[in-house]
């Protein structure tokens, strides 16, 4: 089963994109925090990072620049983005915007994976 971190300051969609995940097969942590996901993320194993780009204190760039940073692995890093300007399509493997369907949202990621598998 591969395992999934999800971070993202909104408390609701975070319990969605769980919810919609896990409905899927994957193992997913979720983090409503940067601070906590980046705790999550030091102390399990992730085959995939999923954040949201808006968020306070560290955005999405700064999520995936410290991950990288930290990772020992090639980690695939994918961002939620309302947008196209606040997220630097270098820092992420693949950009999923807003609105989506928990459909979208987990057909993107298990072809996303099996595709980085490969």
């Amino acid at each position: 089963m591969q395992s999934i971190l999800v971070i993202d300051n909104d408390k609701n969609e975070l319990k969605s994109y769980e919810t919609a995940l896990e409905f899927y097969g994957f193992n997913v942590e979720g983090a409503d925090n940067v601070a906590e996901g980046i705790q999550k993320f030091q102390q399990g194993e992730f085959d995939l990072v999923i954040t949201n780009v808006l968020m306070p204190v560290m955005d999405g760039n700064g999520v995936a620049n410290h991950i990288r940073e930290i990772s020992d692995k090639p980690l695939p890093i994918i961002a939620i983005s309302g947008n196209d300007v606040t997220h630097n399509e270098k820092n992420f493997d693949l950009v999923i915007y807003k609105p989506f369907s928990a459909i979208e949202l987990t057909n993107r990621v298990s072809s996303f994976l099996s595709f980085i598998k490969k």
